[in-house]
């Protein structure tokens, strides 16, 4: 097959440069440059509100105390301008250099990049001169490595993937190295790829732990490639979604679907138990190991969200315990749609691990045959999927899986992700090697079955389309933002109403009642009144300590001190403490 030929109409390849490459990536890398940007903003003048509130709440208490009074209004000029700090001008300074200087390591490392590999070769894929998907070659003087190639998900499983590569292949004389995922295998095989030991890999490779692929002679023409492709029933399509919108519009469609809802939530349940369970796991850990090795300084990270103490080291172990939760399950989780005239009559979920296979949720509309459409769909992602395949199931659908060839499954022997929730009302059920083949064998009667049957549905309502929904969803967000940032000025008016309640009501010496005045007959060198306000207790240069009553100026008790000068004298309620 030459690399002119084409698939459908609407389909083209050409060869293109990286600068191409990232001239089309960086419309999406850019964008997230500048959210990233805008959110690092939000959060340090947030923490500068909090602060400045903090340094607020302190003058007010300042000021009440010196002038016994509050100010007068709580936007007073004066109090507000001392409550902030030359230093935080520096703060934004810096964030503002932070922000340049992420943004010129950016352009730096796309300028690099565009040089150094300069002499690589990347092909383009287009539909409707749009493109769709690229394969990236780097070129060494030995040999070359396929870097990466990539297709848009809703041009998949169309054969558009293996004309691309064999685009690639076609004349090239030299090896071809290239690292994998494992349900990909066969596809690089079919062209004439084999296994490669980890220490026969290019330099470039020894980093990553995917296995390694090599080929050594020239590709497998398309044309010998065995038809792995299943043939549909007329009007039957089995896709993945295109973008999420399209994705929320079918969890909507089949909501009210009482067993596509029970699945989906079940699965909800096990991320929120994962995800929770190991911030919940890291945080004690921390907090032992804190308290065990007594390290004090890991409380320098710490902050407050919502009032909350929050450990900033546990929030950053957190987020990459997500990634390997996040990679161990979510990222090799696969959902497809099926339509019948470009109806969605159909949904399933399912995941791959390293010895098994995960089916979390399959729903067929029952006005279109399930038991066939069902066996259709399982041949369809048969190569995709690794046997033995666990299901999810009710107790009510067991009789409609053991019609499949499902049998049941040992709680013990369940993946993890059945092991985490388990619920009195589900069944778990695997699908065998055998059970497989019999569904092949029985395909050919179920595509017959599914391409005689004829079902009347319903024209389908007008769907009245939104419009400007992006720029609601971005005024939401940046309304969110705002109301996010500025949150800490709203305490300012409690802490103003907070310092009018605390300052006094009546002058204090309205309650402190007047000592008469009276000669004492000695020489006074120091003097205390008792906290009773009726005692006065006095200490000569005669090393003498004279307690007196006030109200009647007669003196009640003498102590005399052996040796020293009396220094001062302190009085408490229960005692009576002098310094010599």
């Amino acid at each position: 097959m030459s690399s002119s030929e084409k698939l459908s109409s609407g389909y083209s390849f050409r060869t293109g440069t990286v600068a191409e490459l990232q001239a089309h990536n960086s419309k999406y890398s850019g964008w997230i440059f500048l959210l990233t940007s805008i959110l690092g903003i939000v959060l340090s003048i947030r923490t500068f509100l909090e602060t400045f509130v903090k340094r607020l709440e302190i003058n007010y208490k300042a000021y009440l105390f010196e002038y016994g009074k509050p100010p007068n209004h709580f936007l007073d000029w004066q109090i507000l301008s001392s409550a902030v700090s030359p230093s935080d001008f520096f703060v934004f300074l810096y964030m503002g250099g932070a922000v340049a200087f992420g943004f010129g390591i950016y352009i730096l490392s796309a300028y690099l990049m565009s040089r150094n590999y300069a002499n690589d070769k990347v092909w383009f894929v287009e539909y409707q001169k749009q493109i769709i998907g690229w394969a990236f070659f780097v070129v060494r003087t030995k040999y070359n490595i396929l870097s990466n190639i990539y297709i848009a998900p809703k041009h998949r499983y169309q054969g558009v993937g293996s004309l691309l590569l064999w685009n690639c292949l076609e004349n090239v004389s030299l090896p071809v190295y290239l690292v994998y995922l494992p349900h990909l295998k066969l596809f690089y095989e079919r062209f004439g790829f084999v296994a490669l030991p980890k220490k026969d890999k290019p330099k470039e490779l020894q980093l990553y732990q995917l296995p390694a692929m090599v080929l050594l002679q020239p590709p497998i023409p398309i044309v010998e490639h065995k038809s792995t492709s299943l043939p549909l029933p007329p009007g039957i399509s089995i896709r993945p979604f295109q973008d999420v919108k399209e994705q929320w519009q079918i969890y909507k469609t089949f909501w009210h679907r009482q067993r596509f809802r029970k699945s989906l939530l079940y699965i909800l349940a096990v991320l929120a138990l994962m995800a929770s369970g190991s911030f919940v796991v890291i945080s004690l850990t921390l907090s032992f190991i804190k308290a065990l090795l007594g390290l004090t300084w890991i409380a320098e990270f710490d902050y407050s969200l919502l009032e909350l103490p929050v450990s900033g080291i546990a929030i950053a172990l957190w987020f990459i315990s997500l990634y390997f939760i996040f990679n161990r399950f979510i990222f090799r989780w696969q959902e497809l749609i099926i339509e019948k005239d470009k109806r969605p009559i159909g949904y399933v979920h399912f995941g791959k691990n390293t010895n098994c296979s995960i089916l979390f949720n399959l729903h067929i509309e029952p006005q279109y045959q399930p038991q066939e459409m069902t066996r259709l769909l399982l041949a369809r992602i048969q190569p995709q999927i690794t046997l033995p395949l666990y299901c999810l199931g009710w107790r009510k659908d067991k009789q409609f899986y053991n019609g499949l060839g499902f049998i049941l499954a040992n709680r013990q022997e369940l993946p993890l992700e059945f092991k985490i929730l388990q619920l009195s009302e589900q069944v778990y059920l695997k699908l065998t090697s055998q059970a497989a083949t019999n569904i092949s064998n029985q395909l050919p009667k179920a595509i017959a079955a599914i391409s005689a049957h004829q079902t009347i549905h319903p024209a389908n309502p007008p769907v009245k389309k939104s419009r400007g929904s992006k720029w609601f969803l971005i005024v939401d967000v940046v309304i969110f933002l705002v109301m996010y940032m500025l949150t800490p000025l709203w305490q300012i008016p409690q802490i103003y109403a907070d310092s009018q309640q605390q300052a006094p009501k009546k002058d204090i010496s309205t309650h402190t009642p007047a000592i008469p005045a009276w000669k004492i007959p000695e020489h006074i060198g120091v003097l205390a009144i008792a906290p009773d306000n009726q005692t006065l207790i006095s200490g000569n240069w005669e090393n003498k300590i004279q307690v007196w009553d006030i109200n009647s100026k007669s003196l009640q008790q003498t102590l005399s001190i052996f040796s020293g000068k009396i220094q001062s004298i302190a009085v408490t309620v229960r005692s009576l403490i002098f310094e010599v």
